[in-house]
């Protein structure tokens, strides 16, 4: 009497002959190889999340993103306004305040960068030394509707807003004619940026259309922001990083960017963004009108790794049926749990990609993890399949599989088209190949040598 077979043997036995299990079991394997892949993903967002916590933590303890605003000059008045007090019209005398805008204003200097270490990171700051030219016309205010002695001369000041104060690297001179006027910390009476410095400076009212000059050295990281606030903003910087990234609301003028470096000049009229010559008003919000230069970090390791690992799906189910067409060409049995392991070994790419670009460039680690990948499968299916030549055609394949893929995280712009046109591709020559297979007729090598000897007997 036969001995009846476990649930286990015929699962075995129906992976073995069943075309639609193998299919089916390889359709799971490849959904249950998603969850490791999204742990991959998590990973690699983990580790640049705390890249950049570490880059900003670097960016701070030298000085931040500078934001340069003005000179403008802040003059006091008297104004007198109606009021009600327990039901009585009173007139009061209240302090209103007058902020002036340059008629001209011109930034020229250069930025120094350098690249802090931290670990296995690194930060972009730089230093920079920049000259100031400028006027004010005075004969504006006289054009206002304020009374000549309701407006006090004698206690207008100079504000210019600077993001970051620590970054003010030497005593910076307001020059007007053969005065030297010194800054002092904070803003006075107006509200340019959260900080900044001012100087006193005494006006007659009658001094009409002045100059001024300054010179700042800035320490700062990453950007370097301009506000154009007057009639004319005139803005050139140059620096030896070879890959700036202009932001803000107005482009250059002129640029020039090579391997040693950029120059770039702005020119912005006063037409070109709302804001008045002089303002009523004690908030001076104008930063969305701002314009500058980012020392632009090229793509990070993280994010072409993680572009990289969006692939990983496809890699995998890719790569699967490359096997599977194998499989059944040679007539084998690859076991599910064969299958796993070599998933795994896909899944590693990825991890092995991250923690190697980390010390090196992503496109050495890519090489290094693609080639350890593809020698460890090819190697693991030769001893399982037994056959050079096919052995040759799954490494043949897997590399033009990765290096494909390489192509397209290389790319920016065309990075879809190419990829859609591959996978077309892909698609057609898989139609190709397997057009006149017998799908119904297909048997392992052990199941023909079965029925050859059922036939014999």
């Amino acid at each position: 009497m036969q001995e009846k077979s476990s649930f286990f043997e015929r699962l075995n036995q129906k992976l073995k002959e069943s075309l639609t299990v193998k299919l089916f079991t390889i359709g799971v394997l490849i959904l249950l190889l998603l969850i490791p892949l999204e742990m991959v993903e998590s990973l690699i967002r983990e580790r640049n999340y705390r890249s950049q916590n570490t880059i900003s933590d670097v960016s701070a303890e030298w000085s931040k993103a500078q934001e340069i605003s003005g000179p403008i000059i802040t003059i006091p008045y008297h104004s007198y306004e109606k009021t009600t007090v327990n039901e009585v019209d009173k007139i009061i005398m209240v302090t209103r305040y007058l902020h002036l805008m340059p008629e001209e204003l011109s930034y020229t200097g250069e930025l120094f960068p350098k690249t802090l270490h931290r670990g296995i990171y690194d930060a972009v700051v730089y230093e920079g030394k920049l000259t100031s030219n400028g006027s004010f016309n005075l004969a504006q205010i006289n054009e206002l509707n304020i009374e000549p002695e309701n407006i006090l001369w004698q206690e207008a000041v100079v504000n210019m807003g600077i993001s970051d104060m620590r970054g003010i690297a030497n005593q910076i001179e307001f020059n007007v004619g053969n005065k030297n006027v010194v800054f002092l910390p904070g803003l006075k009476n107006a509200a340019l940026n959260k900080s900044g410095v001012h100087a006193t400076m005494p006006l007659s009212g009658e001094e009409g259309l002045f100059t001024f000059r300054f010179n700042i050295d800035l320490k700062g990281s990453f950007n370097i922001k301009f506000l154009p606030l007057a009639k004319t903003t005139d803005v050139k910087i140059k620096s030896a990083w070879p890959s700036p990234s202009f932001i803000g609301s107005f482009l250059p003028k002129e640029r020039n960017i090579s391997t040693d470096g950029f120059t770039a000049h702005w020119h912005v009229l006063n037409l070109n963004r709302p804001i008045p010559q002089i303002v009523r008003n004690d908030k001076l919000n104008f930063s969305e009108y701002n314009f500058g230069v980012e020392l632009f970090m090229p793509t990070t390791q993280y994010q072409k790794s993680e572009r990289t690992a969006k692939y990983g799906a496809l890699v995998i189910a890719l790569i699967f049926l490359i096997i599977f067409f194998v499989q059944i060409m040679q007539k084998l049995s690859i076991h599910p749990f064969q299958y796993i392991l070599i998933g795994l070994a896909l899944v590693i790419f990825y991890t092995l990609l991250v923690s190697i670009s980390e010390f090196t460039s992503f496109n050495i680690a890519y090489l290094i993890a693609g080639a350890a990948v593809v020698v460890l499968v090819t190697i693991y299916l030769h001893g399982v399949i037994k056959n050079l030549k096919s052995s040759g055609i799954i490494f043949g394949l897997q590399t033009f599989i990765y290096g494909f893929i390489y192509v397209i995280i290389q790319l920016e712009d065309t990075a879809l088209l190419i990829g859609s046109i591959g996978l077309f591709l892909t698609l057609a020559v898989i139609m190709l190949v397997s057009r006149k297979v017998d799908w119904y007729h297909l048997k392992s090598k052990s199941q023909q040598k079965v029925d050859k000897l059922d036939a014999n007997l």
